[in-house]
């Protein structure tokens, strides 16, 4: 046969309709009258109804009527799909996808290994019957030898004689669905009378390792047959109503797989909705024969996009996609719409058991080279008659009519054209006869050659007596399998001694039941069998990852790269060993979140043996790498250090992460305020600051140790002579302010003023009230004039470029007037933060000019590369050395 034409096609006058939940009856019922259509049946589906179209409405008048009413989810026609039938490629070879050893096809090699390693596969599963794979076709010849004992059996409808009671005795909505359902002819018979669904069927789970016929994927299953597609009549094909019906039923029986072997142009919304109702079920569909790319032509089902359906394209035995330009067909492909190929093309499988490929019951003109009973007599030929005779009345052939046979007979009759039998295979030959023969002395023999004149092989041979009684005889053709032309040969040979009455044969017959397949319909089930086989060893499965344990181990082929979107063929045997798991990675040691460190350290592991690792620091690329992982000279800022194991299977797992930051610059303190140089005063209070956020902050006076503090600190009755105050601070990096900032004084005792000395001019004060006289004191009494009035400070900033500030510093000048040599602070504003600089200042000893220049740190230089116009601000305190302090902070505009 050659593939069907995949157009879409619909039934005609019907419709399938989708209501929103929550229409009753009426307003459904309502709405059809309005679009012009009557109900005709509820499907599985919820809401989901078939309707008829009124004879006087148009389909396109009614669909669209449907659409547009807001209580309509959507309103479709009922298409019928096309199954992807047998093409007619002459065939010679045996299940070469399971395993390729490099057998020809149509005088081609294969390639050895171009299979699904279903060998190595069976080393670790061969299947079991708690896994339900649902075969959406023509049914299933569920009588056949080599399916029978595969078959699912509804356990709410087997055991205590329920088998045909003719109830419905598990509730489901069908009586007596012992191993399926049909959906076209709405009966619990789903058997086949076409045989695409057998040779499906057989694919996927053929009962192995029996002494018969051919090996399935799955040796033990539960084959569920839903016939959802007939052949004769109207609706020739798979009407999608039966189709979504069969979706439905496989759901709600909890069917693990669901094999789709048919393809049709369109989309289908409610084949969307049925398939998204059971995500726990794997629906895996044919990509179809036509050779398009599905990328720009869609194809359904392969069009829905749901992680449970799967899309099959076809190969070839040498592990090409099957091409037009070689096959009578060409597989279908699409690098985002197919997901993988498998083995498609001459494929052997089960066919209908009882189909006869050749019978003659010698009723009509003669198709062997005997002799009528009239004609005169010849010892070496055999003879037809009709008239009565041992076995009854009726036309038969007879070795020897005319009586016993005589001592060393040698009788034969052969058939004079024949019989074509490509592509078929478990052939045999069966024989309806009579027999009186001396017991293995004299046989009845059936030969067959592949030329009428050519050598015959004998296929079975038989002695002895029926006792009067017809029997059945039955011989294997087996090398003639699937030959193009076979002749048939019966002979009756004798020794020299005793006579019998011979061989009477009514009736001789070829049945075959197996049969060479190719299509995209035989791809799909090698991988539907593969998932089932999967699935049986590893139970708990979930669909997403049966669908990724498939994908991601199949065998790359170029013929595939770019056509499928895995790339790749099938394999089985990986499927069920691959190591798919990736390693968890966990990063046990490393910096803390802030160091004052410029070396980082990591210790990680992983959570499998024997696993590689790659690490990279702060976004560079992956590399190699091994714990524990150092790092040296790295500079100061946030960094991010990633670490991922790679296990022995090469699986990547994810990634381990840990991010810290370095800062080994000291925290800056300033002493804003303090005592004079020198002072009367015993006693004093300090202040400092810092810009940056600082743990822990530290004091000390004179040679006492560090302690903690914070500002302001006092001392009183301090002691006469020289005093030195220190602070540092610990940033959350640990960095200690290096040196400490220091503040030194001199305590001196109070004197009066001398004689003539000039009364000090306003504003002047007197710092140190003088004591009254103490007789008891020998220090002498005096006090200190000393000027308490602020230093006076302009500074001025021009606008400059960010280049130059970079390479030379921030420029300023101004004016000081103070009672100087000064002490000098700065702090360089910019963006909300405080950036510690340097300077180097000259100043006058009563009025001069200030010459400032501030270097930026790291911080402030990453600031102001990264924007082309600066705003900010600096301000410079000046401290004379009586303690008086001036603070300006002027603006800083910077340009590129």
């Amino acid at each position: 046969a050659t593939a069907s034409p995949e157009e879409t096609r619909v039934v005609p006058g019907e419709i399938l309709v989708r209501f929103e939940d929550g229409i009753g009856v009426a307003e459904r019922a309502e709405i059809r009258q309005r679009a012009g259509v009557v109900a005709k049946r509820n499907l599985l589906l919820p809401s989901l109804q078939l309707v008829r179209i009124d004879p006087q409405t148009s389909a396109s008048a009614a669909l669209t009527r449907l659409n547009r009413d807001r209580r309509i989810r959507y309103a479709e026609p009922n298409s019928v799909y096309s199954l992807q039938r047998t093409p007619n490629d002459p065939l010679t070879g045996r299940q070469w996808g399971l395993e390729n050893t490099g057998q020809p096809f149509g005088g081609i090699p294969g390639v050895a290994g171009a299979d699904i390693s279903a060998a190595p596969a069976w080393d670790v599963a061969t299947g079991d019957a708690k896994v339900k794979i649902a075969v959406v076709d023509t049914g299933i010849d569920y009588f056949h030898p080599d399916l029978a004992a595969n078959m699912w059996r509804n356990p709410g409808e087997v055991g205590n004689a329920r088998e045909a009671n003719g109830v419905d005795d598990d509730g489901n909505g069908f009586v007596d669905d012992v191993h399926g359902w049909d959906f076209v002819a709405a009966d619990n018979r789903p058997s086949d009378s076409h045989g695409h669904g057998s040779g499906v069927a057989g694919i996927i789970g053929a009962v192995t390792d029996d002494n018969l016929g051919t090996a399935g994927i799955n040796w033990k299953a539960s084959l569920i047959a839903l016939k959802a597609c007939g052949l004769v009549g109207p609706h020739n094909g798979c009407p999608l109503d039966a189709l979504l019906d069969a979706f439905t039923y496989a759901g709600r029986m909890g069917a693990d797989v669901v094999n789709l072997s048919l393809s049709g142009a369109g989309y289908s919304q409610a084949g969307h909705d049925v398939m998204a109702l059971y995500p726990s079920t794997l629906f895996v569909a044919a990509a179809g024969n036509s050779g398009a790319d599905l990328d720009n032509d869609d194809r359904w089902p392969c069009e829905i996009e749901l992680v449970n359906v799967l899309c099959v394209a076809a190969t070839d035995h040498r592990d090409e996609l099957v091409s037009l330009s070689a096959h009578a067909w060409g597989s279908n492909y699409g690098a985002r719409s197919v997901d993988l190929g498998a083995p498609g093309a001459n494929i052997l499988s089960t066919a209908l058991h009882n189909r006869e490929f050749f019978g003659d019951r010698f009723t009509t003109a003669s198709l062997w080279d005997y002799a009528e009973a009239a004609d005169p007599p010849d010892p070496s030929r055999w003879r037809r008659t009709v008239s009565q005779h041992t076995y009854g009345v009726g036309p038969l052939i007879k070795d020897s009519p005319e009586g016993r046979y005589p001592n060393s007979a040698d009788t034969r009759v052969t058939l004079t054209d024949p019989i074509n039998l490509v592509n078929r295979h478990g052939c045999v030959v069966k024989l309806w006869a009579g027999l009186e023969t001396e017991v293995a002395k004299d046989y009845l023999r059936v030969e067959a050659a592949v030329h009428r004149d050519g050598q015959y092989h004998e296929l079975g041979r038989w002695s002895g007596s029926t006792n009067g009684q017809l029997s059945t005889f039955e011989a294997p053709l087996g090398d003639f399998d699937g030959q193009s032309a076979v002749y048939l040969r019966l002979r009756l040979t004798s020794d020299e001694v005793n006579t019998y009455d011979g061989a009477y044969v009514t009736e001789v017959v070829v049945r075959c039941s197996y049969a060479s397949l190719a299509g995209t319909s035989f791809a799909t089930p090698q991988v539907a069998g593969a998932a089932a086989l999967v699935k049986s060893h590893v139970p708990g499965l979930s669909v997403s990852r049966l669908r990724e344990r498939l994908l991601r181990t199949v065998d790359p082929l170029p013929s595939l790269t770019d056509k499928t979107v895995s790339g790749g063929r099938l394999n089985v045997s990986r499927a069920l060993t691959a190591d798919l798991d990736s390693p968890a990675t966990k990063i046990t040691a490393g910096p803390p979140a802030v160091s004052n460190s410029s070396e980082a350290s990591f210790a990680f592991s992983a959570s499998e043996e024997g696993s590689r690792f790659e690490c990279r620091l702060d976004a560079a690329s992956f590399a190699a790498c091994d714990p524990p992982a150092r790092y040296e000279q790295l500079d100061d800022g946030k960094h991010e250090f990633e670490v991922r194991a790679i296990d022995t299977a090469g699986n990547v797992g994810s990634v381990a992460k840990t991010a810290w930051s370095i800062d080994t610059s000291p925290p800056p303190v300033t002493i804003a305020n303090g005592p004079a140089t020198s002072t009367t005063s015993r006693e004093t209070t300090l202040t400092f600051t810092s810009p940056e956020q600082v743990d822990v902050v530290e004091c000390r006076l004179d040679e006492a140790p560090f302690a903690a503090c914070t500002s302001p600190v006092s001392f009183d009755d301090l002691a006469l002579g020289e005093h030195v105050f220190a602070v540092r601070a610990r940033d959350a990096a640990g960095n200690w302010t290096s040196p400490p900032a220091a503040h030194s004084w001199r305590i001196v005792e109070p004197s009066g003023d001398a004689p003539g000395s000039e009364t000090p001019s306003s504003p002047s004060t007197i710092v140190g009230a003088p004591r009254a006289p103490d007789l008891g004191d020998p220090r002498p009494v005096s006090w200190a004039l000393v000027r308490t009035h602020r230093p006076r400070l302009s500074l001025r900033i021009p606008l400059q470029r960010i280049s130059r500030v970079l390479r030379l510093g921030l420029a300023s000048v101004g004016i000081v007037e103070a009672d100087c040599p000064c002490r000098l602070s700065l702090r360089f504003h910019l963006d909300r933060s405080t950036v510690r600089g340097g300077s180097a200042t000259r100043v006058a000893r009563s009025r001069g000019r200030l010459a400032l220049i501030v270097r930026l740190t790291r911080q402030g230089q990453m600031q102001v590369r990264r924007t082309s116009r600066v705003r900010g601000s600096l301000q410079v305190t000046v401290v004379d050395r009586h303690g008086s302090a001036t603070t300006e902070r002027v603006p800083v505009r910077l340009r590129r």
